[in-house]
């Protein structure tokens, strides 16, 4: 969702870099914007309430690496996050990298689900940041389409996993 991207200080961001995110999270902790939620991950809906989710494609996010080491852009899955409690254990938990399997034993405190599909509805409506830009609201739907974009690389470099 928008809350982190709209929270981080321009100023911040061009003297700390990425580190303002970590600011702008905590920023986001100390603020009364809490929402349900209406997830449905291929087929399956999941319900709730959270103050942030992400759905990420890809390894990072605002310029962070995400803490699950197992995830590739190549891989045809998506990844939602849902924020579940308002700590710092929250914030430790997403900077601490896990693969999936240790997921659910040491990150109590972020839900994360994967699939090919996901269809949200929000209460009340969200606006959304793709990438760095913020054009879209809630209801949304997602989906992965495989090897539509072909992306050409030297020889030489090495895969991204």
């Amino acid at each position: 969702m928008v809350q982190n991207a709209e929270n981080v200080d321009a100023d911040a961001k061009s003297a700390i870099g990425k580190f303002s995110y970590v600011l702008s999270t905590l920023k986001t902790l100390g603020e009364e914007n809490d929402f349900t939620y209406n997830l449905t991950v291929d087929g399956k809906t999941y319900e709730g309430e959270t103050f942030m989710m992400m759905i990420a494609s890809g390894l990072f996010i605002g310029g962070n690496r995400l803490p699950l080491t197992d995830l590739s852009p190549s891989d045809g899955v998506l990844n939602a996050f849902i924020f579940n409690t308002k700590t710092l254990g929250t914030l430790r938990d997403f900077f601490t990298p896990k693969d999936s399997f240790d997921w659910g034993e040491l990150g109590q405190n972020i839900t994360v689900l994967s699939g090919k599909h996901f269809t949200l509805t929000t209460t009340p409506p969200q606006t959304l940041d793709i990438d760095g830009e913020i054009m879209l609201e809630t209801p949304i739907e997602v989906s992965v389409l495989p090897r539509r974009v072909r992306i050409l690389t030297h020889k030489n470099t090495n895969s991204i996993r």
